[in-house]
């Protein structure tokens, strides 16, 4: 009965995050990075990885201070493989993941603001292509993955913090939450790496064509030598393992049913 308590408790605190009082701020970006298991085959199943970035507006308040909460909707993902990066305060007793009514996935990473460890800067870089790992997993051959909506029809929705240090004030809304889905070295958008990407990558390389998230494989914000031997490894290179790069975490029912309970699958919207 505690533990119960307890984890409603830490799913309560992750809903208020996401759900403060509309406030004009920055936008954020959400993106999906795809790497297919076979490069040459887009559904042939693979890894993925969620990034975000703040773009910024020009309103005030501003996101300056970092991301403090994502929802993510996501479909076609392996809910079991899901982990989130160790570097951004994903708040004790997760993984906070879910599979939904419809079939799609609801991913919630947040921030304690309460407690000591608060990371600021989730999102923000001086580089304006430069993201931030969130999570990832993998999704199995089939349907490849994409954003989606919840039952209720929305998307996507994230936060950010308040103020640059604590005591963190409430967090606020994203004005807009924009997303993408690129597949890693697939720079003609065909879902596929073949040989005429690995020539567009050079033009990239070279700065005849302009940046292309596709071409920056290791996710720096620039494209640059060292995205070149990873590109032909996806193109020329034996089908990408997964576990991709990541461990699977403990199954968590109890953590599940809790954010059910708290209105994460169908919360009230502003």
């Amino acid at each position: 009965m505690n533990l119960k308590r307890s984890s409603i408790i830490s799913a309560a605190a992750i809903m208020t995050l996401l759900s403060m009082a509309q406030v004009k701020a920055d936008d954020v970006l959400l993106t999906l990075d795809l790497r297919n298991e076979e490069p040459h085959n887009a559904l042939s199943g693979g890894c993925w990885w969620l990034y975000a970035r703040k773009l910024e507006t020009g309103t005030s308040p501003q996101g300056d201070h970092g991301i403090s909460g994502i929802r993510a909707i996501l479909a076609n993902v392996d809910v079991n493989s899901i982990c989130f990066a160790d570097d951004i305060n994903q708040m004790a007793g997760g993984p906070y993941t879910n599979t939904l009514a419809n079939g799609t996935i609801e991913i919630v990473y947040g921030q304690n603001l309460g407690a000591p460890g608060v990371v600021t800067g989730v999102g923000v870089s001086a580089n304006p292509n430069q993201d931030r790992l969130i999570a990832s997993g993998s999704w199995l051959p089939g349907p490849r993955p994409v954003f989606s909506l919840d039952p209720q029809g929305f998307g996507s929705e994230t936060s950010f913090l308040g103020g640059p240090s604590a005591p963190f004030p409430a967090s606020i809304a994203a004005t807009n939450n924009l997303t993408e889905v690129v597949t890693l070295g697939d720079l003609d958008n065909t879902g596929t790496v073949e040989l005429l990407d690995v020539v567009t990558y050079f033009n990239v390389l070279s700065g005849s064509l302009p940046y292309n998230p596709a071409a920056d494989i290791d996710q720096s914000g620039d494209v640059t030598n060292a995205d070149t031997s990873l590109i032909l490894d996806i193109a020329d290179g034996p089908p990408y393992q997964v576990p991709c790069g990541c461990s699977i975490p403990e199954p968590t029912s109890l953590m599940l049913v809790s954010l059910g309970m708290l209105g994460l699958v169908t919360r009230r919207r502003r």
